[in-house]
């Protein structure tokens, strides 16, 4: 268990039914005292200018346990060796600093409470993953490859210098094609024969506020990672933008050198893309992608707006992205949105307020107003992957990061088919940014001498091949009272789960799933009260295919049983070959395993003599062999007078 950071004069204590402490509260001065020397902090105290301590109860709570004060604040080290000391005591049945909790940050700004995508029951629940992590974007540049920006006071201070994009002078408005002008000059059309008539959208803008608006400013909206930077990157104008200069500006906002443009300054490691258009994704936009994810950016882009599968929409139908749906208020996906195998994960995209301008052509003053979109989700989630990134203590891979998201994602309330993983969830998406994934363990994984504090959570994942059988988590021993919760596909949660026992204090805990879906099983262990010197066990019996039909083995021929298999990806490097030989004369005997290409593995080759019968598993690595199709176990004899059968034989994945 970690240790605790801070300074702490004050714990809560609590002794188990039946001790001295527990029956008389008088007795607690003298234990605690003990507790405080065993831990060397008298000693320490008396030494230099260190003021001594004073260890002494204050009052008995309600639950039983008392609150403990010492005199003065410890450091973390004497902290962490008090805890020690109390935990350690077999009379204690849990030790616990006396925390300060503070208000959940609730933002001043005026639109907050109708801001449903941040607080809404199908909302990213912002408040609480601003609470998870202080940083909320700190250092993270979020990069909006749209139509630019306008100024707003709202998002003024939250901007960092980008580029214009636009090479063809006419549609960027502005004379000149590329130039490091990043404002927004409209996108406003009046040729029905060149594009769509329409007024200005202030697209970039709308998008921008949703990431990283000002928050807590008593000023129109609340912004995700409100302590991160927006980087305006113009590739949007009249009629839209091309593949080239969209390719250029991913390239270039994620720090990649593009010819005749000055080095990005700032490289954003998010890049939010609320643009799309029919068609498989282009050579030129998949290698910026590539060249993108390649310098750590993740790069996050709207499904589409045609309430169709997505894989006919581009750049969101482009490998290593994370498409976004959008979902309404209550959950159901959006009418608009598009769908389908390649979205990752939905967010809110319906009735979003963000920063905006009124002009109707050219940009004129400030203003707020709501959109829907998929556009509109997307930065939700780029907000988020800016949150998370802050948030970790160690850098995160993009694909490390989609994990994290569809992993944190809960599960939709309303209808969403084709959705993706779920809901994005920021609070759950930040803390598994911050605290890391679960600890992946093996087959026949015993851990031991667990320990964790009330309400503390310790996470783990097992992978369970096709076919396993008898999934078995189980949770016994030590003191105290941890729970195991088991879900599949999803970290589990005290209201989602698919096993939890919620047995009562020094009980085993059992999960067990004859027939496990084959992918990774999540199981927490959360302290219910404190707790140590716990156990978790993870077994399941692997996939078994067998042939126990007799081949009988003549002299001097050969014999040949298979089995067919029935399972996708590669056979392990650690197959198990079991073998049951009845034969007179074994060193007569050749025996291998043929793999479905052909491929042969030597077994037995003519050794032990004139033993009866070969009994015995074998370890082959066939790591470099598909697993599905028909295996062969191939005996040859290659003598006269002694004969036999191969009486079964199985495979072991």
């Amino acid at each position: 268990m970690a240790s605790p950071v801070g300074h702490f004069d004050q714990f809560i204590v609590k002794f188990r039914a039946g001790s001295a402490e527990a029956r008389d509260a008088r007795m607690l001065d003298n234990r605690i005292s003990a507790m405080v020397t065993r831990a060397g902090l008298v000693q320490a105290s008396a030494q230099g200018s260190t003021p001594a301590l004073s260890a002494r109860s204050l009052r008995r709570l309600a639950v039983g346990a008392d609150v403990i004060n010492v005199g003065r604040k410890l450091s973390t080290a004497e902290t962490a060796a008090l805890l020690r000391a109390m935990r350690s005591d077999p009379s204690v049945e849990y030790a616990e600093i006396d925390r300060m909790l503070q208000p959940t940050f609730v933002p001043n700004d005026p639109a907050w409470p109708s801001m449903w995508g941040l607080n809404g029951s199908a909302g990213i629940r912002a408040a609480t993953a601003w609470d998870v992590s202080s940083t909320n974007g700190l250092n993270e540049v979020v990069a909006v490859i749209d139509t630019g920006r306008t100024s707003h006071s709202d998002l003024n201070s939250n901007l960092v210098a980008g580029y214009d994009f636009i090479s063809n002078a006419a549609n960027a408005r502005d004379g000149n094609g590329r130039d490091g002008i990043s404002i927004d000059q409209g996108d406003w059309n009046t040729v029905a024969a060149d594009c769509q008539v329409r007024n200005s959208s202030w697209h970039g803008t709308h998008v921008s506020g949703t990431v990283a608006a000002r928050t807590h400013n008593a000023l129109g909206v609340s912004g995700i990672a409100f302590r991160g930077k927006v980087q305006p990157v113009r590739v949007l104008g009249r009629c839209g933008g091309t593949f080239s200069d969209i390719s250029d500006a991913v390239i270039w906002a994620s720090g990649g050198t593009v010819a005749g443009v000055p080095a990005n300054a700032t490289p954003a490691k998010v890049l939010n893309l609320s643009l799309g258009g029919g068609g498989a994704c282009p050579a030129v936009m998949q290698a910026a992608i590539n060249s993108a994810r390649s310098r750590g950016a993740t790069v996050v882009i709207a499904a589409g707006n045609d309430a169709s599968d997505v894989v006919n929409f581009t750049p969101a139908n482009c490998v290593g992205v994370v498409a976004v749906g959008a979902i309404g208020s209550t959950g159901a996906r959006a009418s608009f949105s598009n769908f389908g195998a390649l979205v990752d994960l939905a967010a809110p995209g319906v009735g979003i307020a963000s920063t905006l301008n009124t002009g109707t052509t050219v940009p004129a003053a400030e203003s707020y107003a709501n959109y829907n979109g998929t556009s509109m989700a997307t930065p939700h989630v780029a907000g988020v992957v800016a949150m998370m990134r802050s948030a970790s203590p160690v850098s995160r891979t993009p694909s490390e990061i989609e994990e994290m998201l569809k992993l944190s994602a809960r599960p939709f309330i309303a209808s969403c088919v084709g959705c993706g993983a779920g809901m994005l969830t920021a609070d759950d998406a930040v803390s598994l940014a911050k605290n890391g994934m679960p600890i992946a363990v093996a087959n026949n994984t015993l851990l031991t001498g667990l320990s964790g504090a009330a309400g503390s959570v310790r996470r783990y994942r097992i992978y369970a091949p096709l076919h396993a059988r008898n999934l078995t988590v189980r949770l016994s021993g030590g003191i105290g009272n941890p729970d195991e919760y088991v879900r599949f596909n999803k970290l589990p949660s005290p209201t989602a789960f698919h096993c939890r026992p919620a047995l009562p204090a020094g009980s085993t805990e059992t999960c067990l799933f004859a027939t496990p879906a084959q992918g990774y099983w999540y199981v927490d262990v959360r302290g219910n009260t404190a707790y140590s010197g716990a156990s978790l066990l993870f077994r399941y019996e692997p996939a078994f295919f067998s042939n126990a039909t007799d081949f009988l083995i003549n002299d001097l021929s050969a014999a040949i049983s298979t089995i067919p298999v029935a399972r996708s990806g590669s056979a392990p490097a650690t197959l198990k070959v079991n073998v049951v030989i009845r034969h007179t004369f074994v060193g007569d005997l050749i025996v291998r395993l043929q793999a479905p290409d052909g491929t042969t593995y030597m077994l037995h080759n003519r050794e032990l003599g004139g033993q009866d019968d070969l009994i015995k598993t074998y370890t082959v690595d066939a790591s470099s062999e598909l697993a599905n199709g028909t295996w062969r176990l191939v005996v040859t004899d290659n003598a006269a007078q002694d004969t036999g059968k191969i009486d079964s034989w199985s495979l072991q994945f």
